[in-house]
């Protein structure tokens, strides 16, 4: 998390992301490039909470029909467990 007044973030945020266990990845599937298109104001509004990226996350497995696992369960389905 980050933390606006002294300008760091959480050290379990940063501990959450390891590149090298993702070298091997094709870069659509690497976090490390998630956010290398994304506009520098989208990613500020973000830091600041602006808006929920996990909800974001979860609208978007839900319009896939995917479960929290990327299986597909269908629209409805996904739409109930993702509360969206």
């Amino acid at each position: 998390m980050w933390d606006q007044k002294t300008g760091n973030s959480e050290g379990k945020s940063r501990e959450k992301f390891d590149p090298k266990f993702y070298t091997n990845r094709k870069d659509d599937e690497n976090p490390g490039f998630i956010f290398s298109l994304t506009s520098t104001k989208v990613l500020v509004e973000a830091l600041k909470g602006d808006f929920d990226i996990i909800y974001l996350v979860r609208r978007e497995l839900a319009n896939r029909g995917q479960d929290s696992q990327g299986r597909w369960v269908g629209f409805e389905e996904a739409k109930n467990i993702h509360r969206v």
